[in-house]
């Protein structure tokens, strides 16, 4: 019978997103598993017009952001029913989304990553391929990709 002890979903705080957590969830209640919540923060602030911003300035900007993005991701793990109260813990990562992803999945050991089949940036996606796609084809273990909302 297939075991699924921990999964790890992604969440670029799009609604494909929170379909995302609320999948795992389900999952998360039939498996009796463990979820690990990821963000990946992917705006390089060394590649931004800050040129105007001294080192100290852009360390708190940079902080700013993570606390911003912590935040953000406590609140939407917060606002997906859990009734069972599955243990949901949050993570964040900065960096290029899939390889983000791609790497939480080897060092942590999951069984299962979930990730919606649509992001934020539908342009870069056009071009470039989905952060989706490439977590499919790269991932060391499933992926359930979420097309569509539960409810």
């Amino acid at each position: 019978m297939l075991e699924i002890h921990r999964i790890l979903v992604a969440t670029d705080f799009s609604s494909y997103g929170d379909f995302s957590i609320k999948r795992a969830v389900s999952l998360a209640e039939t498996f009796k598993s463990r979820i690990t919540a990821l963000h990946v923060i992917t705006e390089n602030l060394q590649e931004m017009p800050l040129f105007f911003l001294d080192d100290e300035k852009m360390a708190e900007l940079k902080q700013h952001q993570l606390h911003q993005a912590k935040s953000r991701l406590n609140d939407v793990i917060k606002a997906i029913p859990n009734p069972k109260g599955i243990v949901i813990d949050p993570k964040i990562r900065l960096g290029i989304p899939y390889r983000q992803i791609i790497m939480e999945a080897e060092e942590g050991d999951y069984d299962l990553v979930v990730i919606g089949a649509r992001g934020i940036s539908r342009v870069k996606e056009f071009f470039y391929g989905s952060n989706a796609e490439k977590v499919v084809r790269r991932s060391p273990c499933s992926v359930y990709l979420v097309k569509k909302d539960l409810s």
